[in-house]
């Protein structure tokens, strides 16, 4: 039996996540964060009521494992968090 490392976990769940796309499937109801990347304020993102106190410092860009993307904006205690796409 061989010993999986985080390496190798990780590279499962790649495989995993590829499998799904090619059969269709999607899990974009339970959301597993994959990566972040924080940038400048762009612009609001939610397509009803905005939160104008959180806008002005950073947005935050989310992918989940299976591809779905959203955006949050921060501006310190407050936020305005997008829909997963």
């Amino acid at each position: 039996m061989a010993i999986k490392t985080d390496a190798t976990a990780e590279l499962a769940a790649v495989i995993e996540v590829a499998r799904r796309r090619s059969m269709g499937q999607c899990d974009r109801h339970r959301p597993v964060l994959w990566r972040t990347r924080d940038t400048c304020f762009l612009a609001p993102v939610t397509d009803g009521e905005t939160n104008p106190a959180a806008h002005g410092n950073i947005s935050r860009h989310e992918e989940c494992a299976c591809g779905a993307r959203r955006t949050t904006n921060i501006n310190g205690p407050h936020f305005e968090q997008g829909r997963w796409h």
